[in-house]
């Protein structure tokens, strides 16, 4: 089994273009340490055109937690919410993850 590692700047922001979808076969996640306190979250989907790799975000990787490894998944960025929050609060990015169970899960040979 050949593993190899996935950097952040192999990973897009999902999060800077609302309307942005993705579909595939969920790989899993992977941490990459980072210069803060946690670590960034990366998300490995095998779509059509190859294995893409996202860049998790709270909303996203808390909806990602109950997604198996090998379940054909669809992630659409729905952007920021328009209510405003007071100040020293951040917007949290809205998402929208679903598993088409239609689909088999795929095994993943690792």
């Amino acid at each position: 089994m050949a593993k190899r590692e996935i950097s952040a700047s192999q990973a897009f922001p999902l999060r800077d273009k609302k309307g942005t979808k993705i579909e595939g076969v969920y790989l899993g996640m992977q941490e990459i340490k980072s210069n803060f306190e946690k670590p960034h979250i990366l998300h490995k989907i095998q779509t059509a055109e190859g294995e893409a790799v996202v860049f998790g975000f709270t909303s996203l990787n808390l909806k990602l937690a109950h997604v198996k490894i090998g379940e054909y998944v669809c992630i659409e960025y729905l952007g920021l919410p328009d209510e405003t929050k007071k100040a020293g609060q951040n917007n949290a990015h809205k998402v929208k993850v679903e598993v088409d169970d239609d689909k088999k899960p795929t095994e993943i040979p690792y």
